[in-house]
């Protein structure tokens, strides 16, 4: 079942989000702090976007886009480990319309393989690269 989420789902998405930060590298990229994520995640409960379903996590900030002004979505993180990934996808998505969000921006982290064809059939379009490194 797709839902938001609350405080008692927190334990959940900790360790779904920390699943997806190491296979991602992000932990390496950028690191992990515990405490952090926490407060991220309550922040996302109180004023954005945190979603579950039985095995996989959105989360997200909806916010005006500082070149236009316009409500954007941005997906910070997504995981699912079965079939519900569209879905909570799509909940997300309607969830951030329904707080005046006009665009949705996602991430393709490089090391989780291509997910380009996948948000080009959900109607999304390449829009810019990150690159990190370290200084």
């Amino acid at each position: 079942m797709i839902r938001a989420c609350t405080e008692a789902d927190i334990p959940f998405v900790m360790e779904m989000g920390r699943k997806f930060a190491d296979e991602a590298g992000v932990t390496d990229a950028v690191g992990w702090d515990d405490d952090c994520v926490e407060a991220l995640l309550r922040t996302l409960i109180a004023d954005h976007i945190l979603m579950r379903g039985d095995r996989s996590i959105i989360g997200g900030i909806v916010f005006a886009h500082p070149f236009s002004g316009r409500k954007v979505f941005q997906e910070l993180f997504w995981r699912s480990e079965g079939f519900e990934g569209i879905k909570l996808l799509a909940a997300a998505e309607k969830q951030a319309a329904d707080m005046g969000a006009t665009r949705s921006l996602m991430l393709d982290i490089a090391s989780m393989g291509d997910l380009a064809g996948l948000y080009e059939r959900r109607g999304y379009h390449l829009a810019e690269r990150t690159f990190i490194k370290e200084i």
